[in-house]
């Protein structure tokens, strides 16, 4: 994802950054590269939301409170569990 941002950057940039222009070729030009680059987003993106998901479905179905605690500071938990270990 870096390097094809570096790549695609390097095409219009001035200066310094064309340095990344060596880059261009390796990806196959620059369409193929921001085509690996736009889908490296949607992975990213994919991959981000399946985490946000899975963690609320976790909490939600194991009961244990454990993303309730990161927005409150305090893990709600059912009154049955209160004296479980004693």
């Amino acid at each position: 994802m870096i390097l094809t941002g570096l790549a695609l950057y390097s095409v219009s940039a001035t200066g310094y950054m064309q340095m990344w222009e060596f880059l261009i070729p390796i990806f196959g030009g620059a369409q193929t590269a921001r085509w690996i680059h736009h889908l490296a987003m949607w992975f990213i993106l994919g991959f981000f939301a399946h985490h946000i998901w899975s963690a609320m479905l976790v909490s939600r179905v194991e009961g244990m409170g454990l993303i309730d605690s990161m927005f409150s500071g305090y893990k709600f938990l059912p009154k049955s569990w209160r004296n479980r270990d004693e």
